[in-house]
């Protein structure tokens, strides 16, 4: 006796088409408006911009003081190498 395979039992049928048409209108549907709202609402795209870009500097300031403090940390330390001396 052969063995069915249910996971695709609907495959060449109507409601498998309609499925299909859903699925791929769903994608269709998400680029269009996803490209649509950049192009309608510019104003919105270039507040994100600029807050990516801000977050990305605050990051390099953080990245910075850190680097900072470490060599303040190793600049003490090498004086206080030298006057244990």
């Amino acid at each position: 006796m052969r063995e069915i395979d249910r996971t695709h039992y609907l495959r060449g049928t109507k409601a498998w088409k309609t499925r299909n048409w859903f699925v791929f209108g769903g994608i269709a549907f998400t680029f269009v408006f996803g490209f649509a709202s950049v192009l309608l609402f510019p104003d919105q795209v270039a507040k994100v911009r600029e807050r990516t870009e801000a977050e990305q500097r605050m990051q390099e300031l953080k990245r910075q003081k850190i680097r900072d403090i470490q060599q303040h940390r190793r600049e003490v330390l090498a004086a206080l190498e030298e006057n244990k001396d």
